[in-house]
């Protein structure tokens, strides 16, 4: 959700947020806005790219500015270049690294796509500045959740498992307390994530994403077919026959998101060697472990050492977070600049409007909101928000309901009175301010 939420906060555009699907276009016809923006989630369905398909051809048939962020690129892409092309994207955004953008969307196709390179996450707003615990309170030496792959992810995948398995068997033989899991039934979610970093001196981790790229569209069937006439093969005999010539001829590790969470909870960082998007640098912001776990004596040393690890995260502190470099505001601000060449010149925020369409029905958080419900006495649901209303998802029957009843029940508040007042000031919002009053 923070990635989402930049776009309305950050950038100098007007932000809207709407759902869609392959089957079913927004409400709002894309005439009404100067460029679209298409998520990471809606992304990988492929059919959007089918100008067969209801949203398929209104993207085509869209002559504004069109935009896609993705993520994975390694999954589910496999046919995206074809319909980038189709459906007429101007602007990619990227995980991929530069100079190898080309390797997964060719010229041939895409001649004049732009590309901005991004990181699938960046440092959370709301983690920023918040307090945390002492490193002497915290109740695990080490920390961490990470789940079993499909061996088409190649080593990466394989890492995120074999770092937790491994380490976690020799903190148990050296009776070193840890919290160490990577089952479903074990993973972490919602506040409870930040608190269990918390608790922990510092966590585990390894590169991101993968570097095999099924260009094919086969690989995963291929090796489930060859697993289930050799259930007893490993991955590194699977490795042999299917992905020793693809794993790692595109490169694609990167830092992931969690890494910018621990920094900001001040929680250390052990961590596979490797290159991390050259966000972060061994010694100076993790501690480095060796894919053979042959310094794991060097490793523990440092992580039970409260003045080391207190200056560690303290520096990765300063460097990473405040430093700004690689904030949600820093990454919008290089998009927004690559909006402003493709529309040929500087853009002023109430002259341009943007269209972002997401998959699923989206809440940006607005903060007075969640004060205004208290104070009103108004029930809402977790996580909704005056956002929710200035361009309704596709349900549009049940979303103006919703702003009718928030309009009735806190018309008298003086909070209330304030909020509404400037949603009627929201450009293009007046359009249709109406339709939702008049429904009872």
């Amino acid at each position: 959700m923070d990635y989402l939420n930049s776009f309305r906060r950050y950038s100098k555009f007007n932000i809207y947020y709407t759902s869609a699907s392959p089957d079913r276009i927004p409400s709002i016809p894309f005439a009404h806005f100067d460029g679209i923006i298409i998520s990471y989630a809606l992304a990988t369905q492929l059919e959007i790219y089918n100008i067969e398909t209801p949203l398929g051809k209104a993207l085509a048939e869209y002559s504004g500015i069109k935009s896609i962020i993705l993520q994975d690129e390694y999954d589910h892409l496999q046919t995206a270049p074809q319909g980038f092309a189709r459906i007429g994207i101007d602007l990619v955004v990227t995980n991929m690294y530069p100079g190898y953008e080309r390797e997964m969307y060719p010229t041939d196709l895409l001649p004049s796509v732009r590309f901005v390179h991004a990181l699938t996450g960046y440092v959370p707003d709301n983690l920023v500045g918040v307090p945390v615990r002492p490193l002497r309170e915290r109740k695990w030496v080490l920390g961490y959740r990470g789940r079993p792959l499909h061996y088409k992810y190649g080593r990466t995948g394989q890492e995120k498992l074999n770092i937790g398995t491994e380490m976690r068997k020799i903190c148990e033989e050296r009776g070193i307390p840890v919290n160490i899991a990577w089952t479903e039934e074990e993973r972490i979610y919602g506040p409870d994530w930040p608190d269990f970093i918390q608790n922990c001196r510092a966590t585990l981790g390894s590169e991101s994403a993968s570097e095999v790229f099924d260009f094919t569209g086969t690989l995963r069937a291929d090796i489930d077919a060859y697993l289930e006439k050799h259930p007893a093969a490993d991955y590194e005999e699977v490795h042999e026959l299917f992905l020793k010539d693809i794993d790692g001829k595109i490169p694609m590790r990167t830092a992931s998101p969690r890494i910018f969470e621990a920094i900001c909870l001040h929680t250390g960082l052990v961590l596979f060697e490797g290159a991390y998007s050259q966000v972060v640098t061994p010694w100076e912001h993790y501690i480095p472990l060796k894919k053979d776990f042959s310094n794991v004596d060097e490793v523990f040393a440092h992580v039970q050492d409260d003045d080391f690890l207190t200056q560690m995260t303290t520096r990765a502190y300063a460097d990473i977070v405040e430093s700004g470099k690689y904030s949600y505001k820093a990454f919008i601000e290089r998009l927004d600049q690559e909006i402003e060449a493709l529309i040929g010149g500087a853009a002023v925020r109430s002259e341009f409007s943007c269209f972002a369409v997401e998959a699923n029905s989206f809440n940006a958080v607005i903060s007075p909101f969640p004060t205004v419900a208290r104070q009103a006495g108004i029930k809402v649901k977790v996580g909704t928000s005056v956002q929710s209303f200035l361009y309704p998802p596709i349900q549009v029957g049940k979303i103006r309901l919703a702003f009718y009843a928030l309009y009735t029940r806190i018309g008298n508040n003086p909070m209330g009175k304030t909020i509404l007042s400037m949603l009627k000031r929201v450009p293009g919002l007046k359009n249709i301010w109406h339709a939702f009053y008049r429904i009872d």
